[in-house]
């Protein structure tokens, strides 16, 4: 069986730090601010795939730089925002559907962006 492992971070933009990091894997749904918590529950389930929505570009190139390294440098991706880009040719826009977001409550929700 193929586990995916979908995961998102929030950044704080001016410092490039992870401030937030969401997991999706089986059973988990994890929202946190640790990234060993992460790098422990990716350890545990062993995914055979990581996947985000522009993971590539914005997740990857910060995990890389902490204790997730190795897991996110080794574990092939799968990156939603290129799959969208394949199979929905026609759309002006790609970007990540986020249904709990309201005009008063704005902030992102990393484990709502993994789901």
């Amino acid at each position: 069986m193929n586990n995916i492992a979908y995961i998102d971070t929030e950044v704080v933009v001016n410092s490039g730090k992870i401030d937030r990091l969401g997991l999706l894997l089986n059973d988990i749904k994890q929202s946190t601010t640790s990234i060993n918590d992460i790098k422990i529950s990716l350890e545990q389930n062993q995914p055979n795939f990581l996947s985000g929505h522009n993971f590539i570009d914005h997740d990857k190139k910060f995990l890389s730089q902490t204790s997730l390294s190795t897991i996110v440098n080794t574990i092939p991706i799968i990156d939603t925002l290129f799959l969208s880009m394949l199979l929905f040719v026609n759309k002006k826009t790609h970007k990540l559907d986020k249904p709990y977001k309201t005009e008063i409550n704005i902030e992102n929700k990393p484990l709502g962006d993994a789901q």
